[in-house]
């Protein structure tokens, strides 16, 4: 049964006006606005409730997976990297002085490595960067508790500079997080010896951030809401941070996955033994990516429980959006304990067939099929190839919410995750409650999420049942 839903329109246009001044010139905001108006205007977001045989019957045991079908990770090089890692990070700043003629301008800083050397044509001052607060081995990597010391003066406190920082780190078998120091030549013209060693400065290039948020005025928060981010951007879902937040929950966001990683996979097809293989290849790829939150998520949860037990992990709610929507059902099945709630925004299934009709990104898996291969028939097989051998994409693991209550937020026109993908998802978590935006895609469905805030933040308060609260004294 669809109910239309009409009660927030005024308040989209309110935060459309909003955004307008902040981030659109006057025509960009025409646009929108005209796209908004057809949205807003004929039906909104349409409500559909849950297949009543989705709960039915109690909450059977799903089996969980085995540990064989996740990627590797090497941890016996991580003791070497918590040890080298400092209690605080600095940068090295060089500067050429003032000249001593009257009126000549001084020459422009430069940051350099922690290797180069000064000059006598330099000043050089060392300036930190990064406290580090805690660092140590939790689950399958390196988790780090870090404070900024540097902060910008005129930078205004929101929900995208405050809270707690976390970064999680891990390292595939194969790639450990070591690195060469660049050679230097000697005094007799000779290159120096590549050294080998620990690399602590990568633990704050790559891996997960994430921040932990906690309600004011209360003593202990409600419960634990993992908000895994979108790749376009989280001022479209700060309202829902802020409402929940209000509501007295914890919020950890973490980051959203990686769209377009550095390296490009090619999957090159040329005949139907070919198909196999190029799936396999490409669900290796595709778990190794959706792994890597699953496995930060589990580490701040490890984390939180021994250094924060006033945060209760008791309700626990986890809340994807786009490519965070995509890694939410495996970080569902890592866990492997009850999630009390779920809410899904704007996300499909079956990754390689997103990659490769998405407008936005291919992914980082490029099919190059081969003369006169390609067609219906050979992509459909090579879909099915590719969902029998992954083991995290959302078409396997949304198993492990089939039977939790779940809240998917879905845009019937969109093109950067099809349309179609997020049918899909819908039909393998058993047909969950469902808002759909008719008339929009996946950028207007995000210029509209502001105004799905106090929904979505109702339904996460009406799913989780009242007594989990806990009173402010």
């Amino acid at each position: 049964m669809e109910q239309t839903d009409c009660r927030e329109s005024a308040q989209g246009w309110r935060v459309f006006r909003g955004l307008r001044r902040r981030w659109l010139g006057r025509s960009a905001a025409i646009a929108i606005g005209a796209v908004v108006a057809a949205a807003a205007l004929p039906g909104c977001v349409a409500h559909s409730n849950a297949d009543k045989a989705r709960l039915a019957g109690g909450t059977p045991t799903v089996e969980p997976m085995a540990p064989t079908d996740w990627p590797a990770r090497s941890t016996d090089v991580l003791p070497d990297l918590v040890d080298s890692i400092p209690s605080v990070f600095t940068i090295t700043v060089q500067w050429r002085p003032e000249s001593e003629d009257e009126g000549a301008a001084e020459a422009p800083a430069k940051v350099v490595a922690e290797e180069s050397g000064s000059t006598s044509e330099f000043k050089t001052e060392r300036i930190p960067l990064v406290r580090v607060l805690d660092a140590g081995i939790y689950g399958q990597g390196v988790f780090l508790h870090l404070k900024r010391i540097q902060t910008p003066p005129d930078e205004k406190p929101s929900l995208e500079n405050v809270g707690e920082r976390f970064r999680f780190v891990s390292y595939p078998p194969g790639a450990p997080p070591l690195a060469y120091r660049p050679p230097r030549r000697t005094r007799g013209g000779r290159e120096g010896a590549h050294m080998l060693r620990p690399d602590p400065w990568s633990v704050l290039r790559t891996g997960v951030l994430m921040r932990l948020y906690e309600p004011e005025g209360q003593v202990r928060p409600r419960g634990l809401v993992v908000h895994i981010c979108s790749y376009g951007g989280f001022k479209f879902e700060e309202p829902i941070v802020a409402g929940l937040l209000e509501q007295g929950w914890a919020v950890l966001r973490v980051a959203s996955p990686n769209l377009q990683p550095r390296r490009l996979t090619r999957l090159t097809i040329k005949s139907e033994d070919d198909i196999a293989p190029a799936a396999r290849r490409a669900a290796k790829v595709v778990d190794e990516r959706l792994s890597e939150h699953a496995y930060a998520v589990e580490s701040a949860l490890d984390y939180l429980k021994e250094h924060r037990p006033g945060i209760p992990q008791t309700p626990l709610v986890l809340a994807g959006y786009s490519a965070g929507s995509l890694v939410t059902p495996a970080v569902a099945a890592r866990l492997e304990r009850p999630i009390d709630a779920a809410v899904l925004v704007c996300g499909g299934a079956n990754v390689l067939d997103i990659a490769q009709r998405s407008e936005l990104t291919n992914g980082g898996l490029e099919v190059n099929w081969g003369e006169g291969r390609g067609g219906p028939a050979d992509i459909k097989r090579l879909n099915e190839a590719y969902l029998e051998a992954s083991k995290l994409d959302p078409y396997s693991t949304a198993r492990f919410l089939r039977w939790v209550p779940v809240l998917q937020v879905h845009a019937a026109q969109d093109g950067i995750v099809p349309a179609s993908s997020g049918d899909l998802l819908y039909e393998q978590l058993g047909k969950p409650e469902r808002r759909t935006f008719w008339f929009l895609g996946h950028k207007g469905a995000f210029w509209l999420l502001p105004t799905q805030a106090g929904a979505i933040t109702e339904w996460i308060d009406q799913t989780v049942p009242a007594g989990a609260k806990t009173p402010d004294a």
